[in-house]
């Protein structure tokens, strides 16, 4: 009896933990009305997670505006079906890190994974008409101006997941991996076909790269990778004509 008991608190234990780890990004106040600027609610979300040891933030149905956030280790979003991440409009509101700016950035980072069904997506449009608008009343420095941001940049991370996401609408670069190592992308769909001349998928000095069953329309090229990058595995990687994509 005594063993049974505590096998059953034992599972219940277990259960709870695990439970513990998942976390509703509405609980952190997050506002899914595609009007409300979510940034300071879902960090504060993303740094409670990492404090807590890890675990994982859920997005459910529906528009979550937010500007620039810094990802956590250990820390996986979950954007589930119908969910979409919407990128500010403003060049002020995404993180700029050296010559880097994005919406999702992470940096020094491990075991980061960014899955589901959902999109991540930017306003190509109203974001330049807001740069310029800024520009011609020399609110913004050329220098400042100089860096487009990507929906997603990590730099010197290892142990990246990004599997199942939509990424579409770029201004410039979907996703960048600069000096990483063991990154795992694949059933992505990435539209970066609003922009001309943008790539997609940027590799710079990263290693142990694997790429499964990702479809990406692009205006510019597919990937780009360096000669110090190394895609390790590559399968059903193609354009809309069917081809692969590298």
């Amino acid at each position: 009896m005594k063993r049974i008991q505590l096998t059953l608190f034992t599972a219940i234990f277990t259960i709870t933990i695990c439970q513990a780890q998942e976390y509703k990004a509405s609980l952190f106040g997050c506002v899914s009305d595609g009007i409300t600027n979510n940034t300071s609610s879902i960090q504060a979300a993303i740094d409670y997670i990492a404090e807590k040891g890890g675990g994982k933030l859920n997005f459910y149905v529906g528009r979550y505006l937010t500007g620039g956030l810094v990802l956590k280790s250990n820390v996986t979003i979950e954007l589930h079906e119908g969910a979409i991440l919407v990128a500010s409009s403003n060049i002020n509101d995404f993180i700029l890190y050296d010559n880097e700016r994005a919406l999702l950035f992470g940096n020094n980072l491990a075991n980061v994974s960014i899955i589901g069904k959902g999109v991540i997506e930017a306003n190509p449009k109203q974001y330049f008409l807001t740069t310029d608008a800024l520009k011609r009343k020399q609110l913004l420095q050329p220098g400042y101006l100089a860096h487009t941001p990507s929906l997603l940049t990590m730099v010197n991370c290892s142990n990246v997941k990004v599997e199942g996401i939509i990424f579409q609408q770029s201004l410039q670069y979907a996703q960048k991996y600069i000096s990483c190592n063991h990154i795992d992308l694949s059933n992505q769909i990435i539209r970066n076909n609003t922009v001309e001349n943008s790539g997609s998928v940027v590799f710079q000095n990263t290693k142990s790269i694997a790429l499964k069953n990702i479809f990406i329309d692009a205006k510019g090229q597919a990937i780009i990778k360096d000669q110090h990058s190394e895609i390790t595995m590559m399968e059903n990687c193609i354009n809309p004509n069917g081809k692969p994509v590298l």
